[in-house]
C-alpha cells in the first residue's frame, strides 16, 4: 500500500497539540464526513474560486453535524521515485455550516491523500488535520479554538472517512453529542 509518506504527514500534523481556550471549555468531537468534488460551480451556481481548481461539497454527521465547502489553495505533488508522483497535499479552507452554534466553523485544512489505489473499488488514502480559525468564524463559533483530524477512504470526495478532535471555546447543547457519529470504536 503506497500511503507511507500520506500517513507520516498526517501523522507529524496530528501531533502538534490542540490548545485550550482560557475558560478550558472543551468538547471532544467525532463523527463521519462525506464529500464530492464540484466542477467550476458548486450545486447552488457559487462559482469555485480555487487557484488550483479544487472544491469540495459534503456534510459532517456526529458532533459538527452540517454541511460544508472545502476551497483548495494550492496542490503539492510529494517526491517519489517514479516519474508520475502518486502521493500529493494540499492547503485550504473548510467552511461547516455550523448547526450547534448558529454560524460557521471555518477550519484552516493541510491534507494529503494518494492517487493510487488502496481497495478493490478504485479508493485511495485520505488524511488531513482542520485547525480552527476562530478569526474567520461566525456566530458562536467565533473565537472557537481546536484540531480535528480526518482520516479514511477519498475518491473524487470522502467516500468513508472519520473525524475525530477538540473543539474549545464553542457553547454545545446537550443533544449535539456523537450518537449517529456512526462511531464503531476503530482507528481506520
Amino acid at each position: 500500500m503506497k500511503i507511507t509518506k500520506a500517513m507520516i504527514l498526517s501523522a507529524t500534523l496530528i501531533l502538534a497539540a490542540t490548545n485550550a481556550d482560557a475558560s478550558g471549555h472543551c468538547k471532544e468531537v467525532k463523527g463521519r464526513i462525506t464529500s464530492q468534488v464540484v466542477g467550476l460551480n458548486f450545486p447552488n451556481g457559487d462559482p469555485c474560486l480555487s487557484p488550483v481548481g479544487i472544491c469540495t461539497e459534503g456534510s459532517l454527521t456526529g458532533n459538527l453535524k452540517g454541511p460544508f465547502r472545502f476551497v483548495a489553495a494550492n496542490l503539492t505533488p510529494f517526491p517519489n521515485s517514479g516519474a508520475t508522483p502518486n502521493v500529493f497535499a494540499t492547503t485550504g479552507v473548510l467552511t461547516a455550516d455550523a448547526e450547534f452554534c448558529g454560524g460557521d466553523l471555518v477550519f484552516n485544512d493541510t491534507s494529503a491523500f494518494s492517487v493510487v489505489s488502496v481497495s478493490d473499488d478504485g479508493n485511495q488514502a485520505f488524511a488531513s488535520l482542520q485547525t480552527v480559525d476562530g478569526a474567520a468564524s461566525t456566530g458562536g463559533c467565533q473565537d472557537a479554538t481546536g484540531r480535528v483530524r480526518v482520516q479514511g477512504l477519498f475518491n473524487l470526495g470522502c467516500v468513508d472517512c472519520k473525524y475525530e478532535g477538540l473543539i474549545c471555546g464553542v457553547e454545545f447543547s446537550d443533544n449535539d453529542d456523537d450518537s449517529d457519529s456512526d462511531s464503531d470504536g476503530d482507528s481506520d
